[in-house]
């Protein structure tokens, strides 16, 4: 449960060295622990059909956790590209369009292999050429 809230956090300190030095940070830390202690006390022996009671706080905190988590990610993605970029001698340019293009064929790909394994090849190349 914690995991999420509190391990981005833990993951970022690890690839900095240290503390991050600015002010939401924290109030991140606080707004995940805070939101665990409400998701923890409202699904304790209740019935779990029951919406519980701050539903909508919760919803925003995850929400926005979510947000965060997907800053992160991508902030990690892109270091690492310009890593690759800096280790290769490669220019940004060229490994962003190749990271693009592979995260707009992989799934298209991946959907036609799936088609084709059930029967539906046409289906999937279809599919391809129109999403």
């Amino acid at each position: 449960m914690l995991w999420p809230y509190l391990g981005i956090p833990a993951c970022y300190m690890l690839a900095m060295n240290g503390l991050p030095k600015t002010w939401w940070f924290l109030c991140y830390l606080i707004a995940a622990v805070i939101w665990t202690f409400i998701w923890w006390s409202e699904h304790v022996d209740k019935k779990v059909n029951q919406l519980p009671s701050g539903y909508l706080v919760i919803a925003v905190v995850g929400m926005v956790s979510g947000l965060v988590w997907t800053y992160w990610v991508s902030g990690v993605l892109i270091d690492i590209l310009t890593l690759v970029g800096i280790v290769t001698k490669l220019p940004d340019t060229y490994l962003a369009l190749t990271i693009i293009a592979v995260g707009n064929a992989l799934p298209d790909a991946l959907m036609t292999i799936a088609f084709a394994k059930e029967g539906k090849a046409i289906l999937g190349i279809t599919g391809s050429y129109a999403g």
